[in-house]
């Protein structure tokens, strides 16, 4: 199975409940559809499958989670997540 940022994103778009409001805690656990997220040891998991993340892939998807109910544009994940360090809108 794929499960590359891109993917994962567009599964963001199918499951949006489960957030209330736009304040997730980098570190508290919470869930899109079938999978658990646990953003503490970067890890996404559901019932038969555990993926391990890269800690700015984990980063970027509790960021998308925790502002699910607005489009984020490449310049705001850029200047939340990569915090002055000098990319490219292709690194997102």
């Amino acid at each position: 199975m794929d499960f590359g940022i891109g993917k994962i994103t567009k599964r963001l778009l199918f499951f949006r409940h489960g957030f209330e409001g736009s304040q997730l805690n980098r570190y508290e656990t919470f869930t899109l559809g079938d999978w658990t997220v646990d953003p503490a040891i970067n890890v996404l998991r559901n019932e038969t499958q555990r993926v391990s993340l890269q800690p700015q892939t984990m980063n970027l998807l509790v960021y998308l989670a925790a502002h699910h109910r607005k489009v984020v544009s490449a310049d705001e994940l850029l200047e939340n997540l990569w915090e002055g360090k000098v990319v490219t809108t292709a690194s997102v």
